[in-house]
């Protein structure tokens, strides 16, 4: 629906939402993170995963939301004119964490919804704070302590990659909606 000049709430939040979620699924922004690929396994199989690197999974997993969260939170702001920002960052929050007929808060590493929550907002916010020039080193300063010591170098190495990359999910989203929403639109009713 490109250049389209009103497209609806309803309709901005899915392309939105699938950007997010896109960022999530994207195997090179793992593989700069320093994973062979994607981590696709069942609840189950984790059990037999070290907790080192369940724990990291996780760490990309929540950040990686909360980062590209704030990023369309941040597109929404600029490009939709009269659009409730927070009000769609509450409701992707809430598709996050209780998903559609089953709570996702899990999948992404959290002890409870409240956790969950807490988290997200929290992080989402930071990142709607900074520049888009100190999302690389935000991400470290709220990562780093989370990565095993045996890996900060590596990761360091990646997290500059990953927010310094013209190819990065970051500097894609914007332009994903651009095509797909159109910019400065009027309403979205």
């Amino acid at each position: 629906m490109p250049d389209s000049e009103n497209i609806s709430y309803a309709k901005l939040e899915d392309i939105a939402f699938t950007c997010i979620i896109n960022t999530l699924q994207d195997e090179s922004t793992w593989q700069t993170l320093g994973f062979r690929r994607l981590p696709k396994r069942g609840t189950f199989f984790n059990k037999f995963i070290k907790n080192e690197i369940l724990q990291k999974e996780d760490t990309v997993r929540q950040e990686l939301l909360c980062v590209s969260i704030a990023q369309v939170t941040l597109w929404l702001g600029r490009n939709i004119q009269g659009y409730p920002a927070v009000l769609f960052t509450a409701r992707v929050l809430e598709m996050v964490v209780d998903g559609i007929g089953h709570a996702l808060w899990q999948v992404y590493g959290f002890s409870n919804r409240t956790q969950a929550i807490d988290f997200l907002s929290d992080g989402v916010n930071s990142y709607v704070r900074v520049s888009k020039g100190k999302l690389g080193a935000n991400f470290l300063v709220r990562t780093l302590h989370r990565v095993p010591d045996s890996d900060r170098n590596s990761w360091f190495t990646g997290v500059v990659k990953l927010f310094n990359s013209p190819e990065s999910t970051f500097y894609i989203i914007p332009m994903v909606l651009d095509k797909m929403v159109g910019k400065k639109q009027q309403n979205g009713n």
